[in-house]
């Protein structure tokens, strides 16, 4: 009995190992040495870019999102783009010629009379109305001409 456990296994003597004698192998001198089970490394081909959005770090360990954009898309946006500008000289004349009646309305009617005054308090409040409309980035917006 070993420490409360009983063991009522018999114990049997192992006999010595038989003698183990090395079998003759027949080396071919001239072939070459078999080469051994180990890894290598192979570089692949760079990867053709599809258009994936890649998570990277940069130098300083900041996250940042880089496109891998296909080289053919990228050629064909490069040959396809041309240069667009946005006038809105008609529409800055338009305020701007305006501005100059308003003016000269609010000066003659200073010096006008009062049966002129009239009639020119319902030129200026008319001036002013269509001031109001154009003389805003809406406006602008809508009437911008694209070249």
């Amino acid at each position: 009995m070993i420490n409360g456990i009983q063991n009522d296994f018999p114990i049997r003597q192992v006999s010595a190992a038989k003698s183990i004698e090395p079998k003759a192998v027949d080396i071919d001198e001239t072939s070459e040495p078999a080469q051994k089970n180990v890894d290598e490394y192979v570089p692949s081909e760079e990867k053709e870019p599809i258009g994936l959005y890649e998570i990277e770090r940069d130098e300083q360990g900041n996250t940042a999102l880089k496109f891998d954009a296909p080289k053919a898309e990228t050629d064909e946006l490069a040959d396809k783009s041309e240069q667009t500008t946005a006038n809105t000289d008609n529409v800055d004349c338009e305020i701007k010629t305006l501005k100059d009646e308003r003016n000269a309305l609010q000066r003659a009617l200073r010096s006008a009379s009062p049966d002129e005054a009239e009639e020119l308090r319902k030129q200026l409040e008319q001036v002013n109305a269509e001031l109001a409309l154009k003389d805003n980035d809406s406006y602008r917006k809508a009437n911008t001409v694209f070249s």
